[in-house]
């Protein structure tokens, strides 16, 4: 019992000059209030560069008759005539031959007991959505298995990107300075300002998803109609934390 005593006595001991320490540091000075907030802003920006994934594929001509079934399939087109067609449609809509370039060369395997279809990747370059549009409505798409809008570019990116911030932050300030006023202070000093991750990353559009499902009417004609246009959306968050002021007068 006596060493128990003992003991507990130490430890009270032991503890008190951290306690005492402790305590001295903060003794006298107030806390910091503080109000801390998260601005956002958004931009969209017409792009003067727009990069194309167009994928062709070999096909059957059976496929866009309706009537027949797959094991019925005789008549393949060849890439050869498919990439000849989309190149001459291309350069009708006045993209340039040098903004034509191939990324990949492959085959696939459409049908059980079917010939292997070759398939071709294409990035193309274009400068406005006319010519996107021109493109889509080229009277002869079969064969195009996917068009994507891959990435959207303008030169004066990093102009916006500092602007949407900017937009950002002053949206941060201005929501603290109106909840302030609403409890009677006012704003102080900036005391951090956070900047999380961007969020300005473009995602591929998908235009035709295959030729199966958009271009499956009797001429293989586009069914898209009207302009299609696509910005380059950016997001920007701010998280901004404000020193309280005095009390309003």
């Amino acid at each position: 019992m006596k060493t128990s005593l003992v003991f507990l006595a130490l430890s009270v001991w032991a503890a008190w000059p951290a306690a005492a320490q402790s305590f001295s540091l903060t003794d006298g000075i107030p806390p910091v209030r503080y109000i801390e907030v998260t601005g956002s802003s958004e931009l969209e920006v017409d792009p003067d560069e727009i990069i194309l994934s167009i994928y062709i594929r070999e096909y059957w001509e059976e496929e866009f008759d309706r009537r027949s079934k797959p094991e019925d399939y005789r008549t393949k087109v060849p890439l050869e005539r498919i990439e000849t067609r989309v190149t001459q449609a291309l350069i009708a809509a006045g993209v340039r031959q040098e903004d034509i370039s191939v990324q990949d060369v492959g085959e696939s395997w459409r049908e059980r007991g079917r010939d292997f279809l070759m398939g071709k990747q294409y990035q193309v370059r274009v400068y406005d959505f006319a010519t996107v549009n021109r493109i889509l409505r080229a009277g002869n798409l079969r064969g195009v298995e996917s068009f994507q809008i891959a990435e959207l570019k303008n030169k004066d990116i990093a102009r916006y990107r500092e602007k949407g911030k900017i937009l950002a932050l002053q949206a941060a300030r201005e929501k603290a300075q109106y909840l302030l006023e609403a409890a009677g202070k006012r704003l102080g000093d900036i005391l951090f300002i956070i900047e999380p991750d961007e969020n300005g990353a473009f995602q591929p559009v998908q235009y035709l998803e295959s030729n199966l499902t958009m271009l499956s009417s009797a001429e293989g004609e586009s069914s898209l109609q009207g302009e299609n246009t696509v910005k380059i959306k950016l997001h920007y968050r701010m998280r901004v934390r404000f020193q309280i002021a005095d009390y309003l007068q």
